[in-house]
């Protein structure tokens, strides 16, 4: 897999293409939780349209997604948008319902640029969910 990562003033953005792993994504993850932006960052988009498969399970998600879950504690009232093509909606929403009861809002996009106003705290129509 290959994750381009591009932070911003205020968040970053993240697009994911090839084989996704479990490795991949907590490396993903542990990178984001130790840079030092992260606890000011406002936004995170994740654009997974160009992933050709996930090798990850969803209970291997619920445990990635428990660390992400411990990130709201510092970093809370993030947005973070999933730019999805609807492939692995099935993943998306499970990370969604798993980040519901933090201080995070999670949602689903199928336009980058919907995505992107909408973490931005910019006008945006086009929420997926």
């Amino acid at each position: 897999m290959t994750i381009d990562t591009s932070w911003g003033e205020d968040g970053v953005e993240y697009r994911l293409s090839g084989v996704v792993t479990l490795e991949e994504l907590q490396g993903c993850v542990f990178s984001y939780s130790s840079d030092p932006r992260a606890d000011t960052a406002r936004y995170k988009i994740i654009d997974v349209r160009s992933v050709e498969s996930a090798e990850v399970t969803i209970e291997q998600l619920e445990t990635l997604g428990a660390f992400e879950y411990g990130q709201t504690l510092s970093t809370p009232g993030l947005r973070m948008a999933f730019v999805s093509d609807g492939r692995f909606d099935m993943l998306v929403d499970a990370f969604t319902v798993l980040m519901k009861d933090s201080s995070w809002t999670v949602r689903s996009f199928a336009e980058p640029e919907a995505a992107a106003a909408w973490a931005k705290g910019e006008q945006a129509t086009g929420a997926v969910a």
